[in-house]
């Protein structure tokens, strides 16, 4: 009998499984966009993770410190999650009408922020505010969303579904299935005056959606005296006020940044965070206004899975937890701090509890200026080679976890004095 030769094993790499997908997956018939994901040429796919530790096929071992947008600051894969899921997909209970761990989940949320005292649960945090402004338009009988640029999720969505009004200047017209609703996009300078604004759109303006911590031009937060107008503009004109706290809640041992600055929102927008990193959206407000919305929410049932996962994450979330947090996060801020100040190098950073962005020195945190995309980009890519991952843009802050060790820490800090200084000497050179 012939012996079969044994196939040499060849290690699967992102382009291989980039070619199998084109044609099967229409996701990948759209070129991979530098504007959308930074100026890379090929993303970075992950084969498992644990902990801090993402496992990828072109690159080895990765330190991760993206935690898929601060999803995971309990670093991934955590063992009472994974056994809540295993114990969930064994009795084969993957969805039912009424979850009783909706509910459990639903109260402890609840217990924690009191504005949400209840609460509505969709497939994913993109669900959860597309549908927080279709029910906000249609009971308000308005046809205008204002959101602030740098600090709102909703971005990506509104620069899809909308486009810009040649005749109104910062206004972009919804197309599709959102014909009819305008989107009004402020910059964060046009807080200033929100007044004016007001006075001139009260009567379009149906929900003002918006992060009180901003998280998308880096870490941004925005003055409470700024967010407590808002909540009487918004008052005053029969608008609903949304807090986006998909990157920020539960971040803290504060839960939310409303209970921290004690302003109260009529929603709150919550993403995947409290899946403990499963897909997961939540919309959350007081038992009237919900009770009013709901009448326009199209159905959504998680799964059992999900919401077992969920229950789970939060039940971790206890004084101890959120101290090991928070000194993870001083430790990184404090470190960089130094850093900058002992080198006298014109950087900066900003911190909400684990998430950190890193800045050009400037007045405020509202005025700083992100650190320049190519040079975020260099910065990046020095950092892949010491096997560190950071997120793609340099909008989107970094987080730290209770995993991270103080020797990864260590690591991170000395690979960034490293490019920074390599960076500053540049800089002097060409000045």
């Amino acid at each position: 009998m012939k012996r079969r030769k044994k196939r040499k094993y060849q290690p699967v790499t992102t382009k291989d499984i980039l070619a199998q997908g084109q044609g099967l997956l229409a996701k990948f018939s759209v070129p991979f966009s530098p504007d959308r994901a930074g100026p890379l040429t090929t993303p970075i796919l992950v084969k498992s993770a644990q902990r801090a530790i993402v496992s990828t096929y072109d690159r080895g071992e990765l330190l991760d410190f993206d935690l898929a947008g601060g999803a995971f600051i309990a670093g991934h894969a955590p063992r009472n999650v994974m056994l809540a899921v295993k114990k969930t997909a064994e009795r084969r209970l993957f969805s039912a009408p009424i979850i009783q761990s909706e509910i459990h989940v639903a109260r402890l949320i609840s217990n924690q922020i009191p504005s949400c005292e209840s609460l509505y649960f969709f497939g994913d945090q993109i669900q959860a505010m597309e549908q927080s402004l279709k029910a906000v338009a249609r009971l308000k009988q308005k046809t205008m969303v204002l959101i602030v640029e740098g600090c709102s999720s909703l971005e990506p969505f509104i620069e899809e579904c909308f486009q810009p009004d040649a005749r109104k200047k910062r206004c972009w017209q919804g197309q599709g299935r959102w014909a009819g609703i305008t989107c009004l996009r402020l910059g964060l300078n046009d807080l200033r005056n929100i007044r004016v604004i007001f006075e001139e759109f009260h009567e379009q303006i149906a929900a003002v959606f918006v992060e009180p911590v901003g998280t998308h031009a880096g870490i941004r937060l925005l003055p409470p005296d700024v967010l407590e107008l808002l909540r009487q503009l918004t008052t005053a004109n029969d608008t609903a006020l949304i807090f986006d706290e998909i990157h920020t809640a539960f971040h803290t041992r504060h839960f939310s940044i409303q209970n921290e600055i004690g302003i109260s929102p009529d929603l709150t927008c919550f993403g995947s965070l409290i899946g403990g990193g499963f897909p997961l959206g939540a919309l959350g407000g007081s038992r009237a206004f919900m009770r009013e919305c709901a009448v326009y929410f199209s159905p959504s049932t998680p799964s059992a899975i999900v919401m077992q996962a969920s229950l789970a994450f939060l039940k971790m979330l206890n004084e101890d937890f959120y101290i090991g947090l928070s000194k993870k996060g001083e430790m990184v801020e404090s470190r960089l701090k130094e850093m900058f100040g002992v080198h006298a190098l014109s950087y900066d950073v900003a911190r909400y509890g684990p998430l950190l962005s890193l800045f050009q020195k400037g007045n405020g945190t509202i005025e700083k200026a992100c650190l320049p995309a190519q040079d975020y980009f260099l910065m990046r890519e020095h950092l892949l080679r010491s096997n560190i991952l950071f997120p793609h843009r340099q909008t989107e802050p970094f987080t730290v976890s209770v995993v991270h060790s103080k020797k990864q820490i260590n690591c991170l800090i000395d690979n960034l004095l490293l490019f920074f200084k390599r960076l500053d000497k540049n800089d002097k050179d060409k000045g």
